[in-house]
């Protein structure tokens, strides 16, 4: 059980255990100490273990630069069976010290949350930060919330490094919530034009940042109108793409310069009723009263 040092210290430690044999110092916030057990914390932890028994050992003190107080005393009290609470503000800095030190059943709690706090919302605001633990649960909820809110979430992207591994993400799924595969390119479009800067050259501009992820909307698989609508200025298709794909839904041949387009059909959800006519259509488009839900 923690328990404040009762003395008259300026900063007296946090106490966890009735043995505390180390202090952890945080002088980033201010110099507040807490002090533990190592047998405790080596049981729990791979990471501690090495550190205080590892060939060459540590001292009584160790300072913590790259974990503020908080977090880890909040840490310590789930260590020590004391009830904690995960929220927006605390996850991400307590998934990295739990990760940092191999507290498996801690990971395991903020998976928890992320599973439930985590949507279409505010996916951009944590994705570069839950990307980078390569955790497959995480992972999967982020492609699961991606495929389910394809448009809504490419409406908020710009064109960083970040943003266009999102957009990657998207574009690569076999299993998108979309009406049909127009709709896809056209917020696609909008995105690329709405970060574009060369007004000028604002077609060459979109074709340069999208690069070869073009090749994953299936041009072949729409319809002539609709391809003919994807010509359409600014265009992300060069003016030969957009011939030739119009040549390919055509006639059905192909040439060099569409050999790299994706035909593979994409799966879209279905479900029983829409909330508007209540007629089965498209998971949260109904194309019989035109509306999402």
């Amino acid at each position: 059980m923690a328990t404040m040092a009762n003395n008259n210290a300026a900063l007296p430690p946090f106490t966890f255990g009735k043995s505390p044999d180390v202090t952890f110092i945080f002088l980033a916030d201010g110099g507040e100490k807490l002090q533990a057990e190592k047998l405790k914390l080596a049981q729990i932890s791979e990471v501690f273990n090495m550190q205080f028994y590892g060939e060459f050992g540590c001292s009584e003190e160790i300072t913590i630069k790259d974990i503020t107080f908080d977090t880890f005393k909040t840490t310590m009290e789930f260590l020590y069976g004391i009830e904690i609470t995960i929220t927006a503000k605390n996850f991400e800095e307590i998934l990295y010290m739990a990760s940092k030190y191999f507290i498996f059943d801690l990971i395991g709690k903020v998976i928890g949350f992320v599973d439930t706090f985590l949507n279409e919302n505010n996916l951009l605001d944590h994705y570069e930060t839950l990307e980078k633990y390569q955790i497959e649960k995480l992972n999967h909820r982020m492609q699961e919330i991606c495929e389910k809110f394809p448009l809504k979430i490419i409406e908020r992207l710009t064109d960083s490094k970040v943003h266009m591994g999102i957009l990657k993400k998207i574009l690569e799924s076999p299993i998108l919530n979309i009406a049909k595969e127009y709709d896809l390119y056209a917020a696609v479009a909008a995105m690329m034009q709405r970060t574009s800067q060369n007004v000028v050259k604002i077609g060459e501009e979109m074709r340069k940042k999208i690069g070869k992820l073009i090749y994953f909307i299936r041009f072949p698989l729409m319809s002539v109108d609709e391809l003919i609508l994807c010509g359409q200025a600014p265009s992300l298709l060069t003016d030969r793409q957009f011939l030739d794909l119009l040549y390919l839904v055509k006639s059905g041949k192909y040439n060099e310069s569409v050999q790299f387009f994706s035909m593979k059909q994409r799966y879209y959800p279905k479900v029983e009723n829409c909330s508007h006519c209540k007629k089965g259509v498209t998971k949260r488009y109904c194309q019989a009263c035109g509306k999402y839900f």
